[in-house]
């Protein structure tokens, strides 16, 4: 194996070996903590304690070693950027250096920076410094790429949404719009007949302004912030929300009938990598120990037939026949083994 065969076979198949384990395990704890410290920073009674910096460059310093490490091994850079959990990875990294970015530059007299700061410059900072606390939580989407059940529900989950999901979101998109215009018709008459629901966060002054009550009462959710007043307008809430059920009730049908057999799919083509991704010598082990046990046991039916054939009437034409097996057998054994010597560049270990 070459180098960046054995760093691939070391981040991508934990099942490699002890130290592959150890790894794997390692960095899923590492991604734990870093998005338990990322949680307890935001705690006002510990925000600002000085640990948290050292911490934090610590976890940067580790999730960038693991990305360069994969880039470094992997077999396309194409194929890297496009891919998801490559991805997240950067995601994970790139707030860190914001963060330590930030800790520079508010090195000094850090009161008086922000003296000549203005209240909205303020706020803007502060706006930033949450949002980059944001993306290192993100870091707990690191966890799929080394879970096995996480990445295949991942998977999976890809996979049902672009044949059921699509079509839920497609009903429930037709749904909102007609509920919604349906609901402004017969508020705005109320309004127009009694001032009643014309103003305020939970008038229905538009269609538009009527999609936040469509999809909550859809989905199920029915905050109450937005409620009919009009005895037709009661009605089409109530048909929303009936209407609402059935495309929940249609969603978990398709998800149920799609998620089982897709993913013993998946979970068959991650063995399948696994497979391909095992030691080049232990590969070339186990086809070593096959084609013996092959050899082995095609010996012992070629002398049981042997043995019958004496007592057959026509033995010179099976004794030929025995021959001419005999000899594809020790054909196909040596093909097998110049193809597993020359073609796969394996040895027996």
């Amino acid at each position: 194996m070459t180098c960046k065969e054995r760093v691939r076979n070391l981040l991508e198949n934990p099942n490699s070996g002890t130290i592959a384990q150890v790894l794997h395990y390692f960095i899923m704890v590492v991604i734990l903590v870093s998005t338990l410290c990322v949680i307890i920073e935001t705690v006002p009674s510990v925000s600002g304690n000085p640990i948290f910096l050292p911490a934090e460059m610590c976890f940067t310093a580790l999730f960038t070693a693991e990305f360069a490490l994969r880039l470094y091994a992997c077999e396309s850079v194409a194929e890297f950027a496009t891919n998801t959990f490559n991805m997240i990875d950067f995601l994970a990294v790139f707030p860190g250096y914001l963060s330590l970015l930030g800790v520079m530059l508010r090195q000094g007299d850090q009161q008086q920076s922000f003296a000549h700061l203005g209240k909205a410059s303020s706020l803007r900072m502060i706006r930033i410094v949450r949002l980059v606390r944001v993306f290192r939580v993100m870091r707990i989407c690191k966890v799929a790429r080394h879970s096995e059940v996480l990445f295949l529900t991942f998977m999976v989950f890809l996979k049902v949404s672009q044949s059921g999901l699509f079509l839920v979101l497609m009903l429930i998109g037709f749904a909102m719009i007609v509920s919604s215009s349906l609901i402004y018709l017969f508020e705005s008459d109320l309004c127009d007949q009694s001032g009643l629901g014309c103003a305020g966060p939970g008038a229905f002054s538009s269609i538009p302004a009527s999609f936040w009550w469509s999809i909550s009462t859809l989905t199920t959710v029915g905050y109450g912030d937005m409620v009919p007043e009009s005895p037709m307008g009661k009605v089409i809430g109530a048909l929303t929300a009936v209407v609402g059920l059935l495309v929940v009730s249609i969603a978990i049908s398709l998800v149920s009938l799609n998620f089982k057999q897709t993913f013993l799919e998946e979970k068959a083509k991650l063995a399948i990598n696994n497979r391909r991704s095992r030691p080049r010598v232990r590969d070339g082990k186990e086809i070593a120990d096959k084609l013996q046990n092959f050899e082995e046991r095609s010996q012992e039916l070629l002398n049981y037939i042997d043995s019958l054939s004496e007592k057959q009437e026509a033995q010179v034409q099976l004794r030929a026949m025995l021959a001419i097996i005999k000899s594809h057998r020790d054909s196909l054994i040596h093909d097998v083994s110049a193809f597993k010597t020359q073609i796969l560049n394996l040895s027996d270990g």
